[in-house]
């Protein structure tokens, strides 16, 4: 075979491997789309804590037992208590309060007083009972005590009619303490 045949040859070889490359590629650009963008939003969800279970324990010392309220300058003017109970002009009870459960959190101990009543559940000489909270509102580490002293004191009556109404009841003063985390 001639040297140019084969050149030929060689030649129409080349066009025809171009010619089929050149239709599969043209087959698959026109058979294959580009994707199309698509936007999403990513939805992320901020785990939290399990819940810790908390006591609050408060234990008072009794400092109103068997004692007498009289308002202030009046013990001299008192009738005679039954043995074994004291005349006082001002009745102070201590409470402590720790927060267990979770050593080291700290919060705020809160105490607050409800209706005081006489005699179980009336309340229309109450404000002759005068109380007073300290640290009503105060730091609490849990693990440690804090403690929460309320004083009771008694204004005089204005009339016999008033005295009448709470002389020898019992007075009721509800506090409800609770713990607000930081």
């Amino acid at each position: 075979m001639k040297k140019r045949q084969k050149f030929i040859l060689v030649a129409i070889l080349m066009l025809l491997v171009s010619a089929s490359i050149g239709g599969a590629y043209a087959y698959w650009a026109g058979t294959v789309n580009a994707p199309t963008p698509e936007d999403e939003t990513i939805a992320i969800n901020i785990g939290e804590g399990k819940e810790v279970a908390t006591v609050l324990n408060v234990s008072g010392d009794n400092g109103a037992q068997n004692k007498v309220l009289v308002p202030a300058g009046q013990i001299d003017n008192s009738v005679e208590v039954p043995e074994g109970s004291t005349l006082v002009e001002e009745v102070t009870v201590v409470y402590t309060a720790t927060w267990t459960g979770v050593t080291g959190a700290t919060g705020t101990l809160n105490v607050a007083m409800g209706s005081v009543t006489i005699d179980g559940s009336e309340t229309t000489h109450a404000d002759l009972v005068n109380v007073t909270i300290t640290s009503e509102n105060t730091a609490i580490t849990g693990g440690t005590d804090v403690t929460v002293t309320v004083k009771v004191t008694l204004t005089e009556p204005a009339n016999k009619t008033i005295y009448d109404a709470i002389k020898g009841k019992a007075i009721s003063i509800p506090l409800t303490f609770k713990v607000v985390p930081n």
